[in-house]
């Protein structure tokens, strides 16, 4: 993977046994449109988990909230130019 080719992006994510991953990713135009659209999907994610945790904490305070993002359904639409 070519660090200066800006149809490429990496992503490091730890997992579930406590190690991590990279997923280099090589798309067919500029990579940033991807990027910024994972950028917005993980802050969409992160608001519906403190959304979901505030909502749940004043309901019943001994509920637990979600463990991980995995717990939470998030749908994007990506359009790529």
């Amino acid at each position: 993977m070519d660090p200066y080719d800006i149809r490429a992006f990496g992503y490091i994510y730890n997992t579930n046994d406590d190690r991590h991953q990279f997923w280099a990713i090589k798309t067919d135009r500029p990579a940033h449109s991807v990027v910024f659209a994972l950028k917005d999907l993980f802050e969409e994610a992160f608001k519906k988990m403190n959304k979901s945790e505030t909502n749940n904490l004043q309901a019943n305070p001994t509920i637990s909230t979600p463990a991980s993002l995995n717990d939470i359904n998030v749908s994007i639409q990506v359009k790529l130019n």
